[in-house]
């Protein structure tokens, strides 16, 4: 049924992650059905650009022309800078896409654990045991650069 104890059985690999009809995104356009709401998120969008086109309007009102243009040409930057850094992540999110295919499931977790980030070899007598232990010593043994787990004793250290 099963891999070893305390594992995840094998994905099966044979059907879809999901039921064929199941409903995985919604409708792209999402409608309501009553008129009152309708006009009220029309009023609530006419009131926020109102209030958008208001603010440009105090902001040009109120400055330059030298300093309105600063504005425009840092907002045309910014504008830039975002459509070039969201088109690089694309062609990232792309490449991964044809290097590795669809995402339909989590990968598969290894444990490879044979060196620790300071390089030090990882050793232990058996590797299920200590999954299963409750307390694992560690002791580093320098001579031999490496990291030694065991299962705790009942009476304290190693």
């Amino acid at each position: 049924m099963g891999g070893p104890k305390g594992t995840p059985p094998p994905a099966d690999r044979t059907r879809a992650p999901f039921p064929p009809t199941a409903r995985i995104y919604p409708e792209v356009v999402t409608r309501t059905r009553n008129p009152v709401r309708r006009v009220a998120h029309l009023l609530l969008i006419a009131i926020g650009w109102a209030l958008f086109a208001l603010f440009w309007f105090a902001i040009f009102y109120r400055n330059t022309g030298g300093e309105a243009l600063r504005t425009f040409g840092m907002l045309g930057l910014a504008f830039l800078g975002i459509g070039f850094v969201n088109l690089v992540w694309v062609w990232f999110n792309v490449g991964i896409y044809r290097r590795k295919g669809s995402r339909i499931e989590v990968p598969e977790a290894h444990f490879r654990y044979r060196h620790d980030a300071l390089g030090r070899a990882i050793a232990a007598p058996e590797w299920d045991a200590i999954r299963a232990g409750s307390v694992v010593d560690v002791t580093i043994e320098e001579a031999q650069r490496r990291k030694l787990y065991r299962i705790s004793r009942a009476g304290g250290p190693p």
